[in-house]
């Protein structure tokens, strides 16, 4: 039978989630819920589902998943009442706005029946997820450099991107991609320094340096190109042994460079979204912990906001 899901939230990552889970063939999408129903119906329409305007009514369906897709200020609101109705949750990153915020997402997934797990995309996305497998073995040694950049147009689907109080910027919502992926690599960093250029008081332009002591890793991310500026990503990981990358501009994406030999493939065979929403429906189905539970995704908002902080007062920022 397959793991029913009701999406929140009819946008953008809405969209996205929608048709990704057409491709997951356990799963079927059976509501989705928008206040404005000149989103929520075209949507619900396209995917062969129910379409409600009221999330009350959303959580009296037969639902075994529900979709948070809203914008990040919506997260907890919507997450905990999820949760303390007993569904299982998937956030779209970040987990929530602010770290009380995120503890309260914490605090009802420890307390609900239901999984809950939150989507750090690049953990699932080919090539980013072969990387980490191959340092796990040791074909590079321990990283010790990481160079990693993710630029593009700004966010024109949402006017809410170009509110620092609704966004946190630039390098919360995007660059937190490459931040969590380098925390899931090498753990937590000693100190996190960061660099923004600034547009009407918006983080458009960020750098982040994460000092880990015996290494580091520079995290540059961009809404400042213009709209016609294609979504652009790259990642270089150095250790003793060898150099490996991900560079999405290239055919041959992903590349280990090694004394003797390079080891290059496409790996891009599959969308990241789709095996990360294919997890989460095998480890309800299954009653198993989801790989990215609510601790990770509040580590990494604790770990973006410092990097926020630090771009704000232009100070490094301790971690202890």
């Amino acid at each position: 039978m397959a793991i029913s899901v009701g999406i929140v939230g009819a946008g953008f990552m809405g969209e996205t989630h929608a048709n990704s889970l057409r491709r997951v063939e356990e799963a079927r999408v059976s509501y989705v819920c928008d206040i404005d129903p000149a989103k929520g119906k075209p949507l619900a329409e396209s995917v062969g589902a129910g379409y409600v305007s009221d999330f009350s009514e959303l959580l009296s369906k037969e639902l075994d998943i529900v979709d948070v897709c809203l914008p990040t200020p919506l997260h907890r609101l919507f997450a905990v009442r999820a949760l303390e109705a007993g569904f299982h949750v998937f956030i779209e990153k970040p987990l929530a706005i602010n770290a009380q915020e995120g503890e309260a997402i914490r605090r009802a997934a420890s307390r609900s029946s239901g999984l809950c797990m939150v989507g750090h995309v690049l953990r699932f996305w080919p090539g980013y997820a072969e990387l980490r497998e191959r340092i796990e073995a040791g074909e590079i040694g321990e990283p010790r450099h990481i160079l990693a950049y993710r630029v593009g147009p700004p966010p024109a689907w949402a006017g809410w991107y170009m509110d620092m109080k609704k966004s946190n910027g630039v390098i919360f919502d995007l660059g937190i991609h490459d931040i969590d992926y380098v925390r899931w690599l090498m753990g937590r960093p000693k100190a996190v320094y960061s660099q923004v250029y600034e547009k009407d008081g918006v983080h458009l332009h960020g750098q982040v340096l994460l000092d880990y002591g015996r290494g580091e890793a520079l995290c540059e991310c961009s809404w400042a190109g213009s709209p016609s500026f294609p979504f652009t990503s790259y990642i270089e990981v150095a250790g003793p042994g060898g150099l490996a990358q991900i560079d999405a501009r290239a055919n041959n994406a992903f590349a280990i460079f090694h004394p003797d030999k390079a080891i290059r493939m496409d790996p891009y065979h599959e969308d990241g979204y789709v095996r990360e929403l294919r997890h989460f429906v095998e480890c309800v189905k299954n009653g198993r912990k989801p790989a990215v539970p609510v601790s990770e995704g509040l580590a990494t908002l604790r770990l973006s906001l410092a990097a926020v902080e630090s771009a704000k007062t232009g100070r490094r920022v301790s971690l202890g």
